[in-house]
């Protein structure tokens, strides 16, 4: 695809006086070049924003996740993590699903974790304590905003709700 901008370029290129057939050659050849190099900033530009942004979305059940983590602070380890989360949601969860969950935000870059001391009580076994980035504290804000600007517009009085 040409861009406008290379199109614009070969306008200026034909109305210029060359010297030469080859200053004229060059001068195309740089014209194509630099459009070729435009093409490819873009798409890879195009690319990496694409990246990004599925990096940034968060399932529901992520969210509730990354929420009881920061909630728990330094005692975020698997199992105060599916207590909490059963105490809010009122329902039970599988370990599995939590620890999925988990490991998907920790290769997102929602959440860092490292091993907590080794104690009897866990016949010797370490906690994996998790922490919240920055990032997710800025994606949970952004989301926070999302919803509030939804909620906002909401109406959800007697009036306006109908019987199904």
């Amino acid at each position: 695809m040409i861009s406008k901008g290379f199109i614009l370029q070969m306008r200026v290129y034909k109305k210029s006086k060359t010297k030469s057939i080859k200053e004229a050659e060059n001068n195309q050849n740089f014209i194509i070049k630099t459009a070729i190099t435009n093409n490819i900033v873009t798409i890879f530009t195009a690319i990496t924003n694409n990246i990004t942004m599925k990096k940034t979305k968060l399932g529901e059940f992520e969210e509730m996740v990354l929420l009881a983590v920061i909630v728990l602070k330094e005692e975020a380890y698997g199992v105060e993590i599916k207590k909490e989360l059963e105490t809010r949601l009122s329902e039970r969860l599988s370990v599995g699903s939590i620890q999925s969950a988990l490991k998907r935000m920790e290769e997102k870059g929602f959440l860092e974790s490292e091993f907590g001391e080794a104690t009897n009580k866990r016949g010797g076994k370490r906690k994996r304590i998790y922490t919240a980035t920055p990032y997710a504290h800025q994606v949970l804000t952004d989301i926070k905003e999302i919803r509030e600007g939804f909620w906002s517009n909401i109406s959800l009085s007697a009036d306006n709700l109908k019987t199904i």
